[in-house]
This record gives C-alpha cells, sequence and structure tokens, in this order.
C-alpha cells in the first residue's frame, strides 16, 4: 500500500473548516439575497455550523489518507466517505440550530 500524504490533523481540521468557508461564502456572493430575513444570530450560528462540519470532514479525510493513497476503487470510497460525512454533520448541525 502506498504511504498516505503527511499532513497532520490538525491542518486536514484547518482546511476542512477553512474550505467549507469559503465555499459558502462565494456562494453567498453570487447570491447576496439568500440569507434574506435571517437575524445576525442565525447567520453566525449557521456559519459556524459549516465550519465545524468542514472541520470534521477535514478529519474524516485524514483518518481515510491511508486509502486514498492506494488508489483506485479505494480512493474513490475514501473521497465519497468525506465527503459524505461534511453533509451529514452539517445537515445535522443545521436541524439542531433551528
Amino acid at each position: 500500500m502506498a504511504e498516505p500524504h503527511e499532513a497532520p490533523l490538525r491542518t486536514r481540521v484547518y482546511q476542512g473548516a477553512v474550505l467549507a468557508i469559503v465555499l459558502t461564502a462565494v456562494r453567498l456572493a453570487l447570491d447576496p439575497h439568500a440569507l434574506t430575513g435571517l437575524s445576525t444570530v442565525q447567520v453566525t450560528l449557521l456559519v459556524g455550523a459549516i465550519a465545524v462540519a468542514g472541520a470534521v470532514a477535514g478529519g474524516g479525510y485524514y483518518v481515510t489518507d491511508g486509502l486514498r493513497a492506494a488508489g483506485g476503487w479505494r480512493r474513490t470510497s475514501a473521497n465519497v466517505v468525506a465527503l459524505l460525512a461534511f453533509c451529514a454533520l452539517a445537515c445535522a448541525i443545521v436541524v439542531v440550530l433551528f
């Protein structure tokens, strides 16, 4: 099996959180009316939830790095698992908060 990437867990968690926030900011820049009707507290909670979900997905990405390094269907499976972890956690947090 190939060696996984040497990035530490904290780097993967940071990358996941930042990437989620940046993608959300880009989406909101394209549609500034998307948050119409939400209070400042609700927007803050939503962005926080997205950051936490991204951080957990980054951790999941780190955990599945060995499969990703192996290539083939293992790489695809690892990427799908990391993406599903982010989506599931983001949805769960939003449901709990709102």
